[in-house]
This record gives C-alpha cells, structure tokens and sequence, in this order.
C-alpha cells in the first residue's frame, strides 16, 4: 500500500502581510487565509485521510481544521507536535524583515544558512531545527 503524504503551509496571517518574522510565535490567520484553507479543503475533500498532522502554532492547527471541515472523511485524527513547529528566530520574531536588512547575521541566515549561528537573536540554528523535526 502507498503512503500519500500532503504538506500544507499555513494559511496567510496578519504577520505574513505586514512582512514580520513569524516562527515560533503565533499570529492569526486573516480572511484570506481562511479562504485559502477552504479552498485546499475542497480541492482535497475525495482524499481519504488517516490522520492530520501540525504543529503546535494555532495557525497551522486551524488551517488544518478548516481543511478537514471540507473533506468528505470524517473523524480524521489531528495530531499537534512540537517538531513541527516553525523555526524560532528568538528575539527577532516579530520583527519586520526589511528592519533586519542592515544586520550581518540576518543575511548570513538567509544566504548561507549552514553557517549560521544564531548568536545575536538566541534563536534556533538550522541544524537544532533538523534535530527537533526529526527527533523519534
């Protein structure tokens, strides 16, 4: 028997439209979002899920919800874990990403993430993300 596996992002947030690091913290999803959500939920409503999977961020499991509001299963188990939280940028979350632009370890997260250490915002290096999402 195959294993199909669907991976979703979130739907949009208020943090998503006004340009803000959003990782670990949370931010609500808007109108359009939602919307979105639905609409993948009625593009997916023949597929017979045996379980749902998100993270622990309440945009991820409303998505979800909304998603599994749509399908034609019912009863499909939603599952919550924290290793598939988003990437914690620490003190930096939050902020709005063009005020990071003049910081020399922001260009070094986004340009070459395996050198990246995560020493000024505290935040999560890419390879602690690795080990939590990846953690038995």
């Amino acid at each position: 028997m195959a294993l199909n596996i669907y991976l979703i992002r979130h739907g949009k947030t208020v943090w998503n439209i006004e340009g803000r690091l959003q990782g670990s913290c949370d931010s609500p999803l808007i109108e359009e979002g939602i919307e979105g959500a639905k609409k993948a939920g009625q593009a997916l409503k023949a597929v017979q899920f045996s379980a749902a999977y998100s993270s622990m961020q309440k945009r991820a499991q409303d998505t979800a919800n909304y998603i599994l509001a749509e399908n034609e299963t019912q009863n499909v188990p939603h599952f919550h874990h924290w290793g598939l939280n988003e990437f914690d940028f620490g003190t930096w979350e939050g902020m709005k990403s063009v005020d990071l632009y003049e910081n020399d370890e922001y260009w070094v997260m986004k340009k070459t993430p395996a050198e990246y250490k995560a020493l000024e915002n505290g935040g999560e290096t890419y390879e602690q993300l690795y080990q939590r999402a990846f953690k038995v």
